[in-house]
């Protein structure tokens, strides 16, 4: 399977939104996402196989640090290591634009995304309780250290 990472653009918008809404309780607005895409302040991607998209992750950056806003990956393609790609180019783009610390949240229930996070290196380090509505639930606050790394 060979997956392209690429840029995210606005003829991407379609899927992605198709995407998001299959995938979180609250989803973001096809607008939402063509903001973020056309803002120096973040790094959106997708993955594609046969022309189709199949993932997509994005970051907000703020001087040093980034925070992960969201990522998805398409149920029928899930645990074939296209999180985790999509996690290792988004770290990548963050490293080239000197970020030293990048922040995510992760629903408590989700499990398989913090195994997801704790392989790319992100390690737990608070909660924020009721962050989640649809249902309420609690987010576990995890950080990656880039600038250690280097």
């Amino acid at each position: 399977m060979v997956i392209e990472i690429t840029t995210m653009k606005e003829c991407h918008l379609d899927e992605v939104v198709v995407l998001e809404n299959a995938s979180f309780s609250e989803p973001w607005s096809k607008q939402a996402f063509k903001d973020t895409i056309n803002s120096e302040e973040y790094i959106y991607l997708v993955a594609i196989f046969e022309n189709k998209v199949v993932g997509y992750a994005g970051c907000y950056i703020a001087l040093d640090e980034g925070n992960v806003t969201n990522i998805a990956v398409d149920a029928d393609y899930r645990r074939v290591g296209i999180g985790n790609e999509l996690m290792v180019q988004l770290k990548r783009l963050l490293e080239e634009r000197s970020v030293s610390s990048v922040f995510l949240e992760v629903r408590e229930s989700n499990e398989a995304a913090q195994r997801l996070y704790e392989s790319c290196g992100y390690e737990e380090v608070g909660m924020r309780k009721n962050f989640y509505s649809k249902p309420q639930e609690n987010a576990i606050v995890m950080k990656l250290d880039i600038s250690g790394e280097k």
